[in-house]
């Protein structure tokens, strides 16, 4: 058994750690049910399509798509807004 992190394709938040058994289609499977999502491809954190299960390794992070091609994580950024610098009318 190997134990590995989902995130949707594109995310980097609401992951879910599932157990990896069974066939490709036995995890895509489990990952539509965990993500709420249609999940038809699935990609290491580098961008390489994963087409076949004895690729994923213990702890590995992998990304979720319903078809698109891999996006990664997006880094949520936070800005502050001076008050001085705000256009007042």
């Amino acid at each position: 058994m190997r134990r590995v992190t989902l995130f949707v394709n594109g995310t980097s938040t609401n992951g879910k750690v599932v157990a990896v058994y069974g066939s490709l289609e036995d995890l895509l499977s489990v990952a539509s049910s965990k993500l709420g999502i249609r999940a038809s491809s699935v990609y290491n954190g580098n961008g390489g399509l994963i087409d076949d299960i004895t690729l994923i390794r213990d702890d590995d992070v992998l990304y979720i798509s319903e078809g698109e091609s891999f996006e990664g994580k997006v880094q949520l950024q936070s800005f502050k807004i001076n008050p001085e610098d705000e256009n007042t009318c």
